[in-house]
């Protein structure tokens, strides 16, 4: 023998409570969360109810927003430093350059890219007033600028001087900063990592 069960229905007598279920069923749909297995059945769970899907619905929006603008800064930079390594693979296509020397620059850059993010030390030091370049110059180096023994007699006033005539710089692991033979007119002041002085196949670091 079947038995007919009828689903329970929400009375609905007033005018306010049809335009309240309504906004309801609409704001339900829009936000996509669907009645469920509970869902409102009296005019004021319905009111907090469309409250709820309408603040919640703001919230995952401004999330979503926040993100979206990190992303994006992101890929700004990216784009910026992929745009330069372009410029630099036309002007060495153009200019027929050696592939030694492309795939030089190409480690040059990865390593850029993985170090710094694209911007030289150089070009960030030079966004900075001079009082303040001078402190981080002076905070990154001045370690490794005294303990050089051509620095050892001078005085702190000749070491700020020092400083302020310093610009920064890496190198790739392997490659050669000078030759035997060759006349150097650049003092470099080693902060990290390691150099090998080669003369024939006998090396000192």
């Amino acid at each position: 023998m079947l038995a007919c069960v009828e689903s329970p229905q929400v009375e609905i007598s007033t005018l306010f409570d049809k335009y309240t279920r309504s906004i309801y069923w609409a704001t339900t749909a829009l936000t996509t969360s669907g009645f469920g297995d509970v869902s409102a059945s009296t005019s004021l769970e319905e009111v907090f109810s469309i409250a709820v899907l309408i603040f919640g619905t703001l919230l995952m929006a401004v999330v979503i927003a926040n993100l979206e603008e990190i992303v994006a800064q992101v890929d700004v930079t990216s784009t910026l430093f992929q745009e330069k390594l372009d410029h630099v693979k036309s002007f060495m296509s153009i200019r027929e350059i050696s592939t030694t020397a492309q795939e030089e620059i190409g480690r040059y850059y990865d390593t850029l890219w993985l170090k710094q993010k694209g911007a030289s030390e150089l070009s960030v030091l030079n966004y900075l007033p001079e009082r303040l370049k001078h402190e981080v110059l002076k905070h990154s180096v001045l370690k490794a600028v005294k303990a050089a023994p051509v620095f050892d007699k001078f005085s702190e006033g000749m070491l700020n001087l020092v400083l302020e005539k310093l610009d920064s710089s890496f190198f790739l692991a392997k490659q050669i900063v000078y030759e035997k033979g060759e006349c150097g007119f650049e003092l470099f002041i080693l902060t990290r990592g390691a150099v090998d002085m080669m003369d024939g196949k006998v090396s000192g670091k």
